[in-house]
């Protein structure tokens, strides 16, 4: 099994264990992005919400999803999101 699919099978098994824990927990870390919410657009809130709750279970650590997406975007040619013209507009 490959990374991404254990931390999506880790992912439902967590969200279907209890739902509605799973629920609040997404809302909660939504919420604490504070001022950067309202600027966020609909996936990236949730994708945030997401990685925060996964980190704070231990599915991984930063350093973890950090060298993994450097390793996505070397094997895709992708730029750091910072980089992404779409931020810049």
């Amino acid at each position: 099994m490959d990374d991404l699919s254990f931390y999506g099978k880790y992912l439902f098994e967590q969200c279907t264990a209890d739902v509605t824990r799973c629920t609040d927990e997404l809302r909660r870390a939504a919420e604490e992005l504070g001022d950067k919410y309202k600027d966020m657009h609909y996936f990236e809130i949730t994708t945030s919400a997401m990685r925060k709750v996964l980190i704070e279970k231990g599915a991984f650590t930063e350093a973890e999803l950090k060298a993994k997406m450097d390793e996505i975007r070397a094997r895709f040619n992708v730029p750091d999101e910072m980089e992404s013209p779409l931020k810049k507009a």
